[in-house]
């Protein structure tokens, strides 16, 4: 008996050892609140725009989806607009933070891309760590960038009907549109076609990846936009979705100036067909430009 109750004895200290080893344990490491190894703070979008001088650059719509942060030149990520953008700031010392803009490439989702034409939005701040600071956030056109058109149908109109379309754009204000007047395409019976064209050709750079088309635009129907060359020829540049609201979209046009043969000059075309499936159509568009280095 006497064996017995020194054993038990024997365990009860043990267990005692064991529940002072996890104490010990517990304060040391899991119990202590957590500091992460680069402390941070916050920024966030408040409200996103585009400043532009109208009369040389156009409208400043946008349709900016993501932003690329850089803090003191080390990128830190891209973030969805709106979204907390972590700068780490473990010295507490004033950090540079630059915000580069990007977009959907030719509107497609898993071609995102920094937007090479727009300026970088600069900041250069101290906040406390764990503090998240609200901005506007403003960008602009750089200065070296080229705008050989720029439609905003307010005074006389750059697109035309060519020789094979069964109709034309109207110049329309029914105050639904983003900036005022827009234009408007209406086919309303199946097998029809219409084509618009700018009623000038454009000397477009060969060999530059950054030539890209601005368009504003809502359609009940797919449209395509590209380049027509010197002979008339069409060169396809993207294929566009319907959109029931007001939608931007950058289209890159340098593969369709870059592909064989290759012309000197260039007009843009927009265009768009009916079926039996669709017989009436209606495409309303703003705001288009073609902008280059």
């Amino acid at each position: 008996m006497q064996k017995v109750t020194i054993y038990i004895k024997k365990l009860q200290s043990s267990a005692k050892l064991l529940l002072i080893g996890i104490l010990i344990f517990c304060i040391n490491f899991s119990c202590k609140k957590y500091k992460p190894a680069n402390p941070v703070f916050y920024i966030k979008s408040d409200q996103l725009s585009l400043n532009t001088n109208t009369s040389t650059q156009g409208e400043g719509t946008q349709n900016i989806t993501e932003l690329y942060a850089y803090a003191n030149g080390k990128f830190q990520g891209a973030y969805p607009v709106g979204n907390k953008i972590p700068i780490p700031n473990p010295d507490n010392k004033n950090v540079k933070i630059t915000l580069i803009a990007g977009i959907k490439n030719n509107g497609i989702s898993n071609t995102r891309i920094n937007y090479p034409f727009y300026d970088f939005f600069i900041l250069d701040t101290l906040v406390p760590q764990a503090n998240i600071i609200t901005k506007n956030i403003k960008f602009s056109y750089k200065s070296s960038v080229n705008f050989p058109l720029i439609e905003g149908f307010d005074s006389g109109v750059k697109l035309i009907k060519s020789t094979l379309s069964d109709t034309t754009v109207v110049v329309t204000n029914d105050g639904t549109g983003i900036t005022g007047n827009f234009g408007r395409v209406k086919l309303s019976s199946p097998n029809k076609y219409a084509r618009l064209e700018t009623a000038l050709q454009y000397t477009l750079p060969t060999g530059e990846p950054n030539l890209y088309l601005e368009i504003d635009y809502r359609c009940n129907s797919e449209f395509e936009v590209g380049v027509l060359g010197e002979n008339n020829e069409e060169k396809s540049a993207v294929r566009i979705t319907p959109k029931d609201n007001w939608s931007k979209i950058y289209i890159s046009l340098a593969d369709a100036v870059n592909r064989e043969p290759k012309y000197s000059k260039n007009k843009l075309y927009i265009k768009a067909v009916t079926t039996s499936a669709l017989p009436v159509l209606t495409l309303d568009i703003d705001n288009i430009k073609i902008i280059h280095f």
